[in-house]
């Protein structure tokens, strides 16, 4: 499938507006990004109210499945692994913060939305808890059913069927920047969340110190699949509107913020992702970009520096509060 002959049809595409706040005045032109998988500058726009950054015009939604077709989940090649390969992308170092939180909770009812193949769902069913997951994906559903024995439903979270006020825990890891509808969505979750309930927000955060220093090369700027832009006061104004008071944001998200930023550091210095003014690769076939290269000298101490570098920019971002991942606790107003 020609991703390029298609993504070239006007028809497809679409305006959005802020929202949060609904605004008829056109948003201003905050930037223009492109991808090194495939062709197309992509425009960002900056909500003139309240500053929010998204990407408009952006692909329809029932087309949106074409940014998602990569054989891979997280690294890991579907449908052919195990629970251990699944298990080395380090789950638990992931999360830690927020089994920290649930370590001692009673268990209740939860459900992830994009639960992928499930092992933070996994997390929470060994704990005790009766849990659902959902997903757009079926491919990893397929693993979360099968190997790890939950329950998920195949769809989106606004088509899905629930009974109201069924849950104790609702979960949006690395999910919510993709809904093409925030608002709704957060709707749908008040509605089947418990009055006691509480709902948990993994997000980029765009006022992070890694996307001041590496522009339209950092690595959260993802044309297509990432439409919304949050920042910690963004996300705030959205979930208050949405009847949601924020508890916490924890900005301690390691591993998150460790590989966002080293990816940031390829993609600004690594020839191998080096974009052409259009959009796309500069040269050769995105698939190689991936491959694994011969030992080298130079590519190995190259590797070391960026680590270094990685480290100093994310104590500095933990300590300033300007980290490149940040989690949202809110709880029903």
């Amino acid at each position: 499938m020609n991703l390029d002959n298609i993504f070239a049809k006007k028809e497809i595409w679409e305006e959005i507006e802020c929202p949060i706040c609904d605004v008829q005045e056109k948003p201003s032109h905050y930037r223009d990004i492109s991808s090194w998988e495939y062709k197309g500058v992509y425009k960002l726009s900056r909500c003139t109210k309240c500053g929010l950054i998204f990407q408009t015009p952006r692909i329809k939604n029932q087309y949106a499945c074409l940014y998602y077709q990569s054989e891979k989940y997280w690294g890991v090649t579907l449908p052919h692994f195990s629970r251990r390969q699944v298990e080395t992308k380090n789950n638990f170092q992931r999360y830690k913060q927020v089994y920290k939180r649930y370590q001692e909770r009673k268990p209740g009812r939860m459900l992830d939305v994009g639960c992928g193949t499930g092992e933070f769902l996994d997390w929470f069913k060994c704990k005790g808890w009766e849990t659902v997951g959902t997903d757009i994906s079926l491919k990893p559903l397929v693993y979360a059913k099968k190997t790890l024995g939950l329950e998920v439903i195949h769809g989106d979270l606004l088509e899905i069927d629930q009974r109201k006020k069924t849950f104790d825990l609702v979960s949006t890891m690395h999910v919510f920047e993709h809904l093409y509808e925030p608002r709704k969505s957060l709707k749908k979750i008040s509605t089947i969340l418990k009055d006691s309930g509480e709902l948990i927000i993994t997000i980029p955060n765009h006022e992070s110190l890694g996307r001041i220093l590496f522009g339209a090369s950092w690595f959260q700027y993802q044309p297509g699949r990432h439409i919304f832009y949050y920042t910690p006061d963004t996300i705030k104004r959205m979930l208050s509107l949405c009847g949601f008071e924020v508890v916490d944001v924890d900005y301690w998200t390691k591993k998150d913020s460790l590989y966002s930023i080293y990816q940031s550091i390829r993609y600004t210095f690594s020839p191998k992702f080096r974009k052409s003014s259009e959009g796309g690769i500069a040269s050769g076939d995105p698939k190689l970009a991936r491959v694994k290269r011969e030992f080298s000298l130079t590519y190995e101490v190259s590797k070391g520096v960026a680590s270094i570098i990685t480290a100093l920019i994310f104590v500095t971002e933990y300590f300033f509060g300007l980290s490149e991942v940040i989690t949202v606790y809110a709880k029903k107003a």
